[in-house]
């Protein structure tokens, strides 16, 4: 994924809407919006209270959010295919077993790819939840039925007994309780009353 960071420009992004623009252009290249504002100079308080402000920026900012879910797609499509880590891998391992025994270079290398695939899967699943929620008509996992035509219902009552014209159904009495004896029983020897 390609990690944008605001290019340094010979003149300093003084201006805050030049700054909020240069975050905007960041989150469309795949920034998380709390990278771009850092990268940026611009708080994300301000960054989204301007955003809320303004309907050109919010237009932008809702823009620059379908282009993050489809430059994370892209990430997860290229992790999967293995283009953007065999560098960092190949890297990875040279690094780490440069110093080590030959007879520890294979077990070394083989923790190197453990680590790295176990990171790579979480970098995957994590882009791809993140894809799903920014995205979700295209990238989400839900899936949607169509019903055409027309559900006919046939209903059928049964009564078990008709009831006699004139009568009123009485509720029937409710079940007598079994008495409760009281912990506090006046037979008792450790049983006072206030009186006394």
């Amino acid at each position: 994924m390609s990690h944008a960071t605001i290019a340094t420009h010979s003149a300093p992004l003084d201006d805050e809407a030049a700054r909020i623009r240069a975050a905007l252009d960041a989150v469309c290249e795949g920034a998380s919006v709390r990278k771009a504002c850092a990268d940026a100079g611009v708080t994300r308080k301000v960054f989204h209270r301007r955003v809320e402000d303004d309907a050109d920026l919010r237009a932008r900012y809702q823009h620059a959010l379908v282009c993050r879910a489809h430059s994370l797609a892209a990430f997860v499509e290229d992790l999967a295919e293995g283009r953007d880590t065999a560098d960092e891998t190949a890297a990875a391992i040279v690094d780490a077993v440069k110093d080590a025994a030959p007879q520890h270079v294979e077990k070394i290398a083989r923790a190197v790819m453990r680590e790295k695939v176990q990171r790579d899967r979480l970098r995957f699943d994590a882009a791809r939840w993140l894809a799903s929620r920014l995205l979700p008509a295209t990238y989400g996992a839900q899936s949607t039925a169509t019903v055409a035509g027309s559900v006919q219902h046939t209903v059928n009552v049964v009564f078990d007994r008709l009831p006699t014209p004139g009568a009123v159904d009485a509720p029937s009495p409710a079940p007598a309780l079994p008495p409760v004896a009281s912990p506090l029983d006046p037979e008792d020897a450790d049983y006072e009353t206030l009186d006394e």
